[in-house]
């Protein structure tokens, strides 16, 4: 059983909470992990700690400085794939494709642009990019997880707010089972709360055909945003 552990961790962390996000993503001891809102000026530490607890193949994305990245950090060598040239300015670390042989599995880890002024460009440049990469992958064992910014109307937030929610569905058309929603079909469960107390269901894995037989478990962790670690909810996926 692999155990996959995906989190926002709220630009960076900081100082002050860096040794509380390090001991939460021990705590889960996940074979895997990926991380938002990851940067490298002030990572060193968890990297250091999830090398030590034996996550040592590690990837990540080169933003610029004091810009969001991404982590990914495996028990199980992996091959980071290189980045599309070019990314607009709000995209660049955006993405991080890997592939994990020992484990049959090829991995996206995503962070969507959240809306703001001058973001629709970056945003629909890396969802151009989730979907070119989970076209390419569908027939293979692959998940898309991260941070994705949007969700289902009614379904992941009680109104209809999102935007790009036609991308999902181009997700869906490609064979790709939203996993929590695979084992929780009804239900409702935000991993991001905003400052009127409106919840959203903004983290996601979504897997290929071909691996979605392996999925055993998909559940969010709320206790690291309720206890205001960071403001997103971790998720933890299981698959063989």
């Amino acid at each position: 059983m692999t155990k996959l552990l995906a989190w926002n961790i709220l630009h960076g962390g900081g100082a002050r909470k860096m040794p509380l996000i390090t001991l939460a993503i021990v705590e889960h001891n996940p074979d895997i992990v990926l991380l938002t809102e990851f940067r490298i000026t002030t990572g060193g530490q968890i990297r250091a700690i999830l090398a030590d607890r034996g996550l040592s193949h590690q990837a990540c994305t080169n933003p610029p400085r004091n810009t969001n990245g991404i982590l990914l950090a495996s028990r199980s060598p992996l091959t980071p794939l290189p980045p599309t040239p070019d990314a607009p300015r709000g995209a660049v670390g955006r993405t991080l494709a890997a592939s994990l042989p020992n484990l049959n599995l090829h991995l996206l880890g995503v962070h969507i642009p959240c809306d703001g002024p001058g973001q629709d460009t970056a945003r629909a440049w890396v969802w151009r990019e989730v979907l070119r990469a989970a076209r390419t992958h569908r027939d293979s064992p692959c998940i898309v997880l991260g941070d994705f910014h949007t969700g289902r109307h009614h379904t992941d937030e009680a109104g209809a707010t999102f935007r790009h929610t036609a991308s999902l569905g181009k997700l869906a058309s490609l064979g790709y089972s939203d996993a929590w929603r695979t084992r929780h079909r009804d239900g409702r469960e935000p991993t991001w709360v905003n400052h009127l107390g409106h919840g959203f269901r903004l983290d996601h894995a979504f897997l290929s055909a071909p691996l979605t037989p392996r999925l055993r478990d998909a559940r969010y962790s709320h206790k690291e945003r309720e206890s205001r670690i960071s403001d997103h909810s971790a998720l933890v996926v299981h698959i063989e």
